[in-house]
């Protein structure tokens, strides 16, 4: 992997409807962490409690994927 890469990280409800950008640009080699809690998306009832779906993406300079993951989280309230 490259010393810089596009990190794309998007929060999925359900229905597959996006509900959160956590990230999206180019970022150096390294290890990140993003909060996925009402408290960055603004208000408490933006969010509801239950199961939501994460998916990354890590694209070289071609925007070729060189690394992808997806799962499942639970948000409680």
């Amino acid at each position: 992997i490259e010393a810089e890469n596009e990190v794309i990280l998007r929060v999925y409800n359900v229905e597959g409807e996006i509900v959160s950008v956590l990230e999206n640009g180019i970022l150096p080699a390294g290890e990140y962490e993003r909060e996925f809690s009402p408290k960055s998306r603004g208000t408490l009832e933006d969010l509801s409690s239950g199961v939501y779906f994460y998916r990354l993406i890590v694209r070289d300079n071609n925007k070729r994927p060189v690394f992808m993951d997806a799962g499942k989280m639970v948000l409680v309230k």
